[in-house]
């Protein structure tokens, strides 16, 4: 590639980088809990704007908390206790209580107490607590008002807590929480406070947005559906693979819609999350590594994959069974999961870039889902406990979604260029098609006019030796026994061979006639043939009908003139030469549906059940000196017809040939 083409890229890169930093930077702004909680005072005391609440403006309850680790204490306890054990802190500091462990365990109990002050009259107001793990209990001003699943006897539930209380001057918040179930412990996303129209609010525009993506996402994968079936091919697999990363994305993020049932199966449900996302990143590894070329089964695209089976296996088997026997070990797979992650990031940027500058335009789609995606995953890790959405999703939920966006443009253009391609390729087939047609057809022509020559000059010595025979046989000529009966020998066969040179060449004339297809009234040409053929065929005692309740210009199709009239005299004589004198030949014409029916009967001698299905084979013949070509030239005239040719038949009863040629308006 040249270098201007390189520098196009590398500038694509760096723009798509800037954007959609840009945009996540304005999500962190905008869209984040964080960037504008409720202000502490000097004296840890949350100070409540009535302004602010007034007008279903959410209050984030982020700083001034106080934590009493390892401690579940009650309003009573903390007033009556002298605090000498509680760490100032803000929700989202300690992801779980392996901080104030030595041996690093994450479980445990814990109490967060948090000092309102609000500066308007009392009010009524919600307050939104969201995935407490994983039991719960909360008070208001001593009172309990909500819990989540139970405390003593441990029973975990998760799910979003929502309690009304009236909001006096002064108002103390307590939350004891216990968990022995999941990595995360205690409080790690920040209450929210407002009117029960703003906490309604929050949740739909949620709801509404996680539905989108999933819904959308659900849309693509029935999208890319009919690919998948296409086993063995390059396409198949990169349609498979974005299948399973919008199934696995939209498992996913499922969780806003199971945490309204408040399911109790924490565990297995957070395992399915983790297994969802390390999924996706199989998948979306796989579907850079497929479009660069590089094999899946052998080489560093097998140990890449390898890796990412490892880390998929990993985040199943270590939540569900090494964890809950082993505690200390979730700082660890927390780390280790939050590395891998920014590892494959980077990794995922740096192939896609690399495919970009040797590949065509369609890799700038690659390019980009896979750059918004890693920006995402590098911005959410890095700010994993500065950032939780308001309204909409986490930041890798953005990337995955457009990742999911530009792999389906990407599928789009591969499935277009592929069209584009079956297209010329079967527009050159065609004329290939037709090129070699004329050739051949051209060829045909040449042996059949040299067939023709040859049997116009065999035929003439044929018959002077017939003659010459003949001579010699009526002038008496005196011959002995032997010599007389070689010449009848040779008469024989003489007599036998113009019969079967009359046989080549009635063929090769049948062959050459012009095939000229043109509009034709099937009424008018029948009624016309019985008109011509009726003396001809009552000549023998046989009487000839035509039958038919059509009137002219009533059936009409794309006929060849001469080929139907040749079919209809082979029909028709060969129906002659099997009729008694005093049988009867009927022709009739009649439509069905979008065909014409022709019908040639007879009250003949019938055709035995065992001949009915050779008597259309070239050369077959029951009669002496029939050629058996008659049939054989009907059945071929009528598929150039676009026709079929049925046959009934009782011996001693007679015989009906069922002919059907589709009408002109269906052709």
């Amino acid at each position: 590639m040249d270098s201007k083409k390189w520098l196009q890229n590398l500038i694509l890169f760096l723009v798509l980088l800037f954007l959609s930093g840009t945009f996540f930077f304005a999500l962190y702004l905008y869209d984040n809990k964080y960037s504008s909680p409720v202000p502490v005072s000097q004296d840890g005391i949350a100070l409540l704007d009535e302004n602010n609440l007034s007008r279903d403006v959410p209050a984030y309850l982020v700083d001034g908390w106080k934590l009493y680790p390892d401690q579940l204490l009650t309003p009573a306890q903390i007033a009556s206790t002298a605090d000498t054990s509680s760490v100032t802190t803000y929700i989202g500091q300690f992801l779980n209580l392996s901080a104030f462990h030595r041996n690093k365990d994450s479980y445990g109990t814990a109490t967060y107490r948090l000092l309102l002050h609000y500066d308007g009259a009392p009010a009524t107001f919600s307050l939104l607590l969201p995935e407490i793990y994983s039991s719960s209990k909360v008070y208001v001003n001593g009172e309990l008002v909500g819990q989540t699943g139970s405390i003593s006897p441990y029973q975990p539930q998760i799910k979003d807590l929502v309690c009304s209380f009236t909001l006096t001057e002064d108002t103390e918040l307590v939350v004891q929480t216990a968990n022995y179930t999941h990595y995360y412990s205690g409080m790690t996303f920040p209450p929210v406070l407002g009117s029960a129209a703003c906490m309604y609010t929050m949740n739909a525009v949620r709801m509404i947005f996680y539905g989108f993506l999933c819904f959308f996402s659900l849309a693509i994968a029935l999208f890319t559906l009919p690919f998948w079936t296409q086993k063995g091919s390059r396409h198949h697999r990169l349609s498979l693979c974005l299948g399973v990363l919008v199934l696995s994305f939209c498992v996913r993020i499922l969780y806003p819609f199971i945490h309204l049932l408040g399911l109790g199966s924490i565990r297995l449900l957070y395992t399915m999350e983790d297994a969802a996302s390390m999924l996706g990143i199989f998948c979306i590894l796989a579907i850079v590594l497929l479009y660069m070329g590089i094999p899946l089964s052998h080489g560093k695209g097998a140990m890449l994959c390898r890796c990412a089976g490892t880390m998929l296996l990993v985040s199943i088997i270590v939540p569900l069974a090494v964890l809950p026997v082993f505690p200390t070990y979730t700082f660890v797979y927390g780390k280790m999961i939050s590395i891998y992650k920014l590892l494959v990031a980077l990794l995922l940027i740096c192939l896609t870039f690399y495919s970009s500058v040797r590949q065509n335009y369609k890799a700038k789609w690659l390019l980009g889902g896979v750059t918004i995606y890693g920006t995402s995953l590098f911005a959410g890790t890095v700010l994993i406990n500065r950032y939780e959405p308001a309204y909409t999703g986490w930041l890798d939920e953005y990337g995955v979604f457009a990742l999911v966006l530009c792999f389906s443009m990407f599928m789009f253009l591969e499935n277009r260029s592929m069209i584009a391609e079956n297209e010329s390729l079967t527009f050159h087939l065609q004329e290939e098609v037709e090129l070699k047609t004329q050739d051949i057809a051209g060829l045909i022509n040449e042996r059949q006019r040299f067939l023709s020559e040859f049997l116009h000059d065999l035929k003439s010595p044929m018959a002077s030796i017939l003659t010459y025979t003949q001579l010699i046989q009526e002038n008496q000529i005196q011959l002995d026994p032997d010599t007389a009966s070689l010449l009848t020998v040779i008469e024989d066969k003489c007599s036998d061979m113009a019969g079967r040179i009359k046989t080549m060449q009635d063929f090769t004339v049948e062959n050459n006639l012009e095939f000229c297809m043109e509009p034709l009234d099937l009424y008018l040409l029948l009624q016309q043939f019985h008109h011509s053929n009726q003396p001809d065929v009552e000549l023998d005692g046989i009487d000839f009908l035509f039958s038919s309740r059509l009137t002219e210009g009533a059936c009409m199709i794309l006929g060849n003139r001469e080929k139907l009239l040749r079919m209809l005299e082979n029909l028709v004589y060969n129906a002659v030469a099997a009729t008694p004198a005093d049988g009867t030949i009927t022709l009739t014409l009649r439509k069905e549906s979008d065909h014409a029916l022709i019908t040639v009967s007879d009250t003949g001698c019938g055709i035995a059940p065992e001949e009915i299905s050779h008597v259309f084979n070239r050369f077959y013949t029951n009669r002496p000196n029939g050629k058996g070509l008659g049939l054989y030239i009907v059945k071929t005239i009528v598929t150039e017809h676009k026709g079929t040719i049925d046959l009934h038949s009782v011996p001693s009863e007679g015989t009906s040939f069922i002919i059907s040629i589709p009408l002109l308006h269906q052709l």
